[in-house]
């Protein structure tokens, strides 16, 4: 097997090229985020040889042993355990019980967060503004066009609450990032469910007003034209084909260019105020408080039941 070319808990030589890269990560690390997170952060465009260098040098700088960018807070949402619940005891059970009122139950609709990737979803899910918390807000990502499974299992889920289903959807600003919610909305009718979403982030007229610059790239992506149409990007439809390499498959291929925006182009402190607002202005307030006043009288009841069992 072939030696590793960094060592946990070495102590390693950086290029000033490398220390001015951990500067700038340190400096945009305020809470826990994924490498992609960090990526679209720090750079405008982007490019594969700044995310491999980016990479190399986050792996570097957190197996250092002097930990160079604190290994707690670059995340990996792309590996998760099982792990099993388990008390070391009844009574450690029953003092642990933490129960919480399922406001939904009160709600006169039901709402969930959906997101394109799993990488924008747990970044939300790890916020210190604890936004899903806040409404116990579900969520989902869809990682690119939702499976059939996944799908199956939302409309069994969405199917049993017997009431409105609201998604809030956040997703890239290309043909593709663009088609998903529309496909998700056909899929849902298709098994019987009328189901409204809306479209908040990323969207064209958010790209002003998050200082986001428009990128572009060329593509064969089937869905372009009509994307290139809705936006007024015509024109690259007018131009002829150019020649590109797929940065996937690494083949030459000829497309045509259009928006190809990432939604972890926002900012993160942006993007948890537009969630923020989303989830605040569909939630029925008065609704909210009925849920948060019986919540105050269960836990009364909690309380003793904890009381009478420790005092056995």
């Amino acid at each position: 097997m072939n030696e590793p070319r960094y060592k946990w808990n070495d102590e390693f030589k950086f290029s000033a090229e490398e220390m001015d890269m951990i500067e700038k990560i340190n400096k945009f690390l305020t809470r826990p985020l994924s490498p992609r997170w960090i990526y679209y952060g720090l750079f405008d465009t982007p490019d594969a040889k700044q995310q491999r260098f980016l990479i190399q040098v986050l792996n570097k700088a957190r197996k250092d042993r002097r930990e160079l960018i604190k290994r707690d807070l670059v995340t990996d949402d792309t590996r998760k355990p099982i792990k099993w619940q388990c008390n070391d005891s009844l009574n450690d059970f029953i003092q642990g019980l933490n129960y919480t009122r399922n406001i939904w139950v009160d709600q006169p609709i039901y709402i969930e967060v959906w997101m394109e990737d799993e990488a924008s979803l747990q970044a939300i899910r790890r916020s210190p503004k604890e936004i899903l918390q806040e409404y116990m807000t579900n969520a989902r990502y869809c990682k690119g066009f939702n499976s059939i499974g996944a799908m199956w299992q939302s409309y069994k889920e969405f199917k049993k609450l017997n009431k409105p289903i609201l998604i809030l959807y956040y997703g890239d600003l290309n043909p593709s990032g663009w088609a998903i919610p529309v496909v998700i909305v056909r899929q849902f009718q298709e098994m019987g469910l009328d189901i409204e979403l809306k479209r908040r982030a990323l969207n064209p007229n958010q790209l002003a007003d998050l200082d986001i610059p428009e990128y572009t790239k060329f593509s064969a992506d089937p869905r372009r034209k009509e994307f290139n149409q809705i936006f007024g990007y015509e024109h690259f439809e007018e131009a002829g084909e150019t020649q590109f390499r797929d940065e996937r498959t690494g083949k030459t291929k000829n497309g045509k260019e259009h928006l190809n925006i990432d939604l972890e182009k926002i900012p993160i402190e942006d993007f948890e105020e537009i969630l923020i607002q989303d989830i605040a202005d569909h939630i029925d307030m008065d609704a909210n408080e009925i849920s948060n006043d019986l919540e105050r009288d269960e836990h009364m009841e909690l309380r003793r039941i904890k009381n009478k069992y420790r005092d056995r």
